[in-house]
């Protein structure tokens, strides 16, 4: 898995401890979305961990297919700072 981050994206990850949890969430009409959070979920010792060369780790659960590249952008404004995750440059997974 490719991982692009822009660089408010990369400031932001490492400024929250670097970690970045990464799931899919089921959407309406059988679409899927992927959601994002710096604070680790519970089970976060079982996901598989991806090290980028930009200083930060992306998680993934273990049994969630990859894309071929993963998008990170900063989203929201001054304290309510997000960080949205496109699957292969989509904003749900194909």
């Amino acid at each position: 898995m490719q991982i692009e981050a822009t660089s408010d994206a990369k400031k932001l990850i490492r400024a929250r401890g670097g970690m970045l949890f990464v799931w899919m969430e089921a959407g309406m009409r059988g679409l899927r979305f992927l959601r994002t959070s710096t604070e680790p979920p519970e089970d976060a010792l079982d996901w598989d961990r991806t090290e980028t060369s930009e200083g930060f780790l992306v998680f993934t659960p273990p049994r969630m297919r990859k894309p071929r590249m993963l998008g990170l952008e900063v989203r929201g404004f001054l304290t309510k700072l997000r960080i949205n995750a496109l699957w292969n440059g989509c904003a749900f997974v194909v």
